[in-house]
């Protein structure tokens, strides 16, 4: 049974003045609008936003992206047809791909060597081998852009800024780009904030509880 979202919330709100806990209030909504109609969590969420003394059934802004989807719209897809691939449903609605824009931005010291490491494995007779990850096979792109730093030369704005335009030139598109997660050289950090609000990149930043996403690190 389809029950509009605004309605099922009048509900919970009826449920929490009658005096019922979140627990009862699910299970009164399930028997009278359907099996799965809301959940125990969905409630105890609405529960503790009344509790605050917020009786308003609009839901409050989240943090994060917002969605490029209607979710009632997405709901009905997947209700009729609950093998879609999420690929599948990004292509019918013309979602563009997060991942295929997103450029990540990091600094190496490292000495430069080329080198080649081979292993031999020890393999009983009439055994499989194990399945071993191939290099370079990654679906995703590797550095579309890199420079080499002379033997001593140290990081200036003039350089974060001149890296920034000759990566904007290789890319030649709109993107979402993440910084290493960490202050730049005091030095650096305005120009370097500056130019890439020039740029016009969607800059991403790193929630305070996750650590650096960057495959670099």
């Amino acid at each position: 049974m389809s029950v509009d979202k605004v309605h099922l919330r009048h509900r919970i709100l009826y449920e929490f003045q009658k005096g019922s806990n979140a627990t009862v209030a699910c299970n009164n909504l399930c028997a009278m609008f359907g099996k799965g109609i809301v959940n125990v969590h969905t409630c105890q969420i609405w529960f503790s936003k009344f509790r605050a003394g917020d009786l308003s059934i609009q839901e409050s802004d989240r943090s994060g992206r917002s969605s490029k989807m209607d979710n009632d719209v997405l709901r009905s897809m997947l209700e009729n047809n609950p093998h879609l691939t999420s690929q599948e449903i990004a292509e019918e609605h013309n979602v563009e791909p997060f991942f295929d824009k997103l450029i990540t931005g990091n600094e190496k010291v490292d000495s430069l060597r080329e080198y080649e490491e081979k292993k031999i494995v020890l393999q009983t007779r009439g055994t499989s081998s194990a399945t071993v990850p191939k290099p370079r096979i990654h679906q995703r792109k590797g550095p579309v852009y890199y420079k080499l730093l002379k033997q001593g030369k140290t990081i200036t704005a003039d350089l974060y800024c001149n890296q920034l335009d000759k990566l904007n030139a290789v890319i030649k598109q709109s993107i979402s780009f993440q910084k290493r997660n960490s202050i730049p050289p005091r030095s650096c950090s305005t120009a370097y904030c500056n130019e890439l609000n020039a740029l016009g990149w969607e800059v991403l930043g790193h929630p305070p509880y996750s650590p650096d996403i960057a495959p670099s690190d």
